[in-house]
């Protein structure tokens, strides 16, 4: 992708550097904020170490006020002390700093890239409109969490390549810019896509994470094409993005989500759909990586897990691969769902206790199909609902 191998620096971790949160130094009353500024030398690719007079290099740290006022303070590396924890949803000061690098690499990166487009075209409205969605915190978490294989605060963050995170994520940016994803949230759903792809972002995790569900089992996968799949994934994921943001205003931050994939009923028929299902997956594989904290494939039968294992799982990055849990049908399902998500956001249907609509909503139909049931998913109900009767 782009210009993936191009070299990066080597970041010093010894010494704050962009991103890192720090404390101010001397009397009271310290400060605590984001350092985002450095003027310094920095590190190239090779070198072992740098001798950095701290007096002589001076910092920018932004700091916000108790009433929500952000102000800058001046200072030197001397003046500041990095924060006995990482702020929050960073894993660790090193992620932070690799933010900080990132946070200012993006923008001079969309620059030469679009100035180096071919096609004439006047790139200023382009430019502005993917330096706003280079902002989003929890997709640049994302492809850091894949770039270091999950391992967190363990990373070999020294050896990480940052020029090629950068430019990956500008690939991403370009494919959602052409795609449209900065108005898609501002245009109404399409009413005949959601009947024929249902599926909806309901509910939080135990902890706090918000929950993405994805019921292919009621996809009407003769009707619909991979653009169509494409674009309501898309919107799954930039609504997502909104959600994170609007759940780290509220308190305690999230970098990620809990993904459900009910496959109730699909069997061997699916192979004829796989290069939709691969569509499906490319868009947050590629675009918006590591952002599925746990993926639950629920009331799956033998068939589907080895359908998965031979067809679907080679294709997806070892990040992905190592959270996607199997859950065979019943009180195998039922018991994974109420690891992680409490019992008031499950349907009944999967052993849950959410509320519904009327006597016979056990589908959480206005929250997982907001555009209506469609008949694969109306079928469901109809004989949950005669056979529990019967019982």
């Amino acid at each position: 992708m782009g210009n993936a191998q191009a070299a990066g620096p080597k970041l010093d971790f010894s010494k704050p550097y962009l991103g890192n949160t720090v404390t101010t130094k001397g009397a009271p009353p310290s400060s605590t904020g984001i350092i985002i500024q450095y003027d310094g030398p920095e590190v190239k690719e090779g070198e072992e170490e740098v001798e950095v007079d701290e007096d002589s290099i001076g910092i920018r740290v932004q700091v916000t006020s108790a009433d929500g006022i952000d102000s800058v303070l001046e200072t030197t590396l001397s003046g500041v002390s990095l924060a006995s924890t990482p702020r929050e949803p960073y894993c660790c000061s090193e992620e932070e700093a690799c933010a900080g690098w990132l946070w200012k690499r993006l923008p001079a990166l969309i620059d030469e890239r679009n100035d180096a487009k071919e096609d004439g075209e006047d790139t200023a409205d382009t430019k502005r409109i993917m330096k706003e969605e280079c902002k989003n915190e929890s997709i640049m978490l994302g492809f850091l969490t894949v770039e270091t294989q999950s391992k967190r605060a363990n990373a070999a963050w020294d050896k990480l390549n940052l020029e090629t995170v950068a430019n990956k994520i500008v690939d991403s940016l370009f494919w959602r810019y052409g795609l449209n994803a900065h108005t898609i949230l501002d245009a109404p759903q399409e009413k005949e896509l959601g009947l024929k792809i249902p599926g909806a972002l309901h509910g939080v995790g135990l902890e706090g994470r918000p929950v993405l569900w994805t019921i292919p089992c009621w996809f009407q996968w003769t009707e619909i094409d991979g653009d169509e799949i494409e674009r309501v994934e898309l919107r799954n994921q930039e609504e997502m993005n909104v959600c994170l943001d609007r759940i780290q205003e509220n308190g305690k931050k999230y970098r990620d989500m809990i993904v459900i994939v009910n496959l109730d009923g699909m069997g061997a028929w699916v192979v004829k759909y796989l290069g939709k299902f691969k569509r499906h997956a490319t868009v947050s594989e590629e675009h918006y990586p590591g952002r599925a904290w746990k993926t639950l494939c629920i009331n799956s039968s033998s068939v589907i897990s080895r359908g998965y294992s031979t067809f679907v799982r080679p294709f997806l990055s070892t990040h992905t691969q190592n959270l996607v849990v199997m859950c065979a049908k019943g009180q195998e399902t039922t018991d994974a769902l109420r690891k992680y998500i409490s019992p008031e956001f499950i349907p009944r249907c999967f052993g849950g206790e959410a509320p519904g609509n009327g006597h016979d909503d056990i589908l959480l139909e206005e929250k997982l199909f907001p555009d209506g049931v469609n008949a694969t998913a109306a079928k469901f109900r109809d004989d949950f609902l005669a056979k529990k009767a019967k019982n």
